[in-house]
């Protein structure tokens, strides 16, 4: 505790007043309650993060049914907002709001970011590696996504998953031409990227405040209803094509 106060600049011993400190700086504006929260925890350099760009899941940290059994769960996390189009559904009530310590990678020096990425799969090709994009942010331009595609062209041990807030019917024309790419990102068999909130389209991820469940056409996400323990007992995400996995906003 006393390196995390240090790292945010907490001088004072009384406890009230360094969660309140804590809490004011991780959330900007929320305790004055307004909607958004935007941490100031910037991403870290890729160059310095502590453990790499990769990060063991706290969704699982196996996959053990479905089509992935036994590969271990990664993660990699970006800023949310600063990769992430404008138009998202979630932008004001996005769940990075709740998670001020979460370890979160700078993308704007991208050539970085990608060889970060790179040479920690280089260094684990002897491991069979479900990775998810992302826990939060988002693809934040086509040339992201494809260097992706070469990632699942390059390391035969490697699969992905995730949601994409970009939408080919967004009025934001990066976020068509990311979405665009994502589609052809799909087209590996071992790429999972469901776009969020495309309600005419079975493989997305929908919010319940949006949409109910329909028998046939969408399930309600289990984890959430406590019917398995996590993403790595589950596998829907990945494993169901062809219905669309409904969330309620956490």
């Amino acid at each position: 505790y006393k390196d995390i106060y240090k790292y945010f600049g907490l001088e004072s011993t009384n406890i009230k007043n360094i969660t309140k400190k804590l809490l004011s700086n991780t959330f900007a504006g929320q305790l004055a309650g307004t909607s958004i929260g935007t941490p100031p925890i910037m991403g870290v350099n890729p160059a310095l993060a502590v453990g790499g760009a990769l990060l063991a899941s706290g969704a699982g940290k196996k996959v053990i049914k479905g089509m992935y059994n036994d590969y271990k769960m990664k993660t990699v996390t970006l800023t949310e907002r600063k990769t992430c189009p404008k138009d998202c559904v979630h932008w004001e009530d996005c769940y990075g709001n709740n998670m001020p310590f979460a370890h979160r990678i700078d993308h704007k020096d991208q050539n970085l970011l990608q060889k970060r990425i790179y040479d920690e799969l280089l260094n684990s090709t002897n491991q069979l590696l479900l990775i998810r994009l992302h826990v939060l942010g988002d693809f934040f331009n086509v040339k992201y996504v494809k260097f992706w595609s070469i990632m699942l062209n390059t390391f035969k041990n490697i699969a992905i998953y995730g949601y994409t807030a970009n939408n080919i019917n967004s009025k934001i024309e990066l976020s068509r031409d990311i979405a665009k790419e994502i589609i052809k990102l799909n087209y590996s068999k071992h790429s999972h990227i469901r776009f969020s909130n495309d309600l005419n389209n079975p493989f997305s991820a929908n919010s319940y405040d949006i949409v109910k469940p329909i028998k046939g056409k969408s399930i309600l996400c289990p984890v959430q209803e406590n019917k398995t323990a996590n993403c790595g007992t589950c596998g829907l995400c990945w494993n169901q094509k062809t219905q669309s996995i409904i969330f309620k906003t956490h």
